[in-house]
């Protein structure tokens, strides 16, 4: 790390924190953003699971701690020029607690259908 202290300027998205987002603007371009969290993930202590697809980061909880209804970190990296770039973070479930979630409401919706049929 350089003599100069790094500051880290967070940009709240929304008041509403149903699903908490956020944006961090970096002085590290994309590559090297990227490289430091494939270092973080391959080490043999890592506290969580990590998966890097095409400048999207998806960090969860570690598996012996995970339960089903356990959130995860949405990351984006978006590389604004060739030395800096923006994360992009959101807080949320997992695609199948959306699922399930969906899943009731339409079994709910289907059954009030049928009763008011009758």
């Amino acid at each position: 790390m350089s003599d100069k202290l790094k500051v880290l300027i967070e940009k709240q998205n929304s008041a509403v924190f149903f699903r908490p987002r956020f944006t961090i603007d970096l002085e590290d371009n994309f590559t090297q953003i990227i490289k430091k969290f494939e270092k973080e993930f391959e080490k043999e202590h890592c506290l969580y699971f990590g998966n890097i697809v095409d400048g999207h980061i998806f960090i969860s909880v570690a598996k012996r701690d995970e339960h089903f209804w356990s959130p995860q970190l949405h990351l984006e990296i978006v590389e604004e020029t060739i030395k800096t770039s923006t994360l992009k973070g959101l807080f949320g479930p997992k695609p199948q607690v959306w699922m399930l979630f969906i899943f009731i409401h339409f079994v709910i919706g289907v059954s009030f259908l049928g009763f008011g049929a009758l």
